[in-house]
């Protein structure tokens, strides 16, 4: 090899060399793109024991109380996981209360899905016995005290049953609408 020649090898493989460890420097140096456990849908980034949160209106009444054994929220993609989940609608003729097993509250905080042996019950009106309304699904919308479900429910007030494919209630009008398939058992 002439000496020029081996002089322009040297400069290539020294630039080279130095390309390398730049890079190299720039990869260890910057932290790492990939999710970290804490970023992960698997891990939450909050978690609260025994979570209760009530709602008030402009007059300073209490219009829900929403609780649960276990709240845990997640960052990607965000939502809102809840055990043992119970929500009072206090706005209505009488106290209405709905409890699962477990619960999902939207990103935006607007919906609630109630799932696994969903019971709501509503305390005796004025010449009318309490009312259980039993099924495995439904959604809730608290500011409203809307719930609907589109999972077969069993409806019971008093000692009359009603089974029904779905249902929409309303708490502040006073109004369930049942639906697809209804049977009723009336006892006198």
């Amino acid at each position: 090899m002439r000496r020029g020649t081996l002089e322009q090898f040297m400069i290539v493989l020294v630039l080279a060399l130095l390309a390398g460890g730049t890079s190299w420097l720039v990869r260890v140096s910057e932290p790492d793109e990939s999710p970290s456990a804490e970023d992960s849908s698997d891990s939450p980034d909050m978690m609260v024991e025994r979570f209760t949160m009530q709602r008030f209106d402009d007059e300073g009444r209490r219009q829900y109380v929403f609780s649960a054994a276990r709240m845990r929220h997640y960052a990607a993609p965000e939502r809102t996981d809840l055990d043992h989940p119970e929500l009072l609608f206090l706005g209505g003729e009488a106290p209405m209360r709905a409890e699962a097993i477990r619960g999902t509250v939207s990103a935006d905080g607007d919906t609630v899905e109630l799932s696994g042996d969903v019971v709501m019950s509503r305390a005796a009106l004025p010449g009318r016995p309490p009312a259980t309304l039993t099924t495995q699904a439904l959604t809730v919308w608290p500011e409203s005290e809307r719930v609907a479900g589109r999972v077969p429910v069993r409806y019971e007030e008093g000692r009359d049953v009603l089974v029904a494919g779905r249902f929409d209630a309303d708490n502040l009008v006073g109004e369930l609408r049942l639906g697809d398939g209804i049977t009723a058992t009336f006892r006198r």
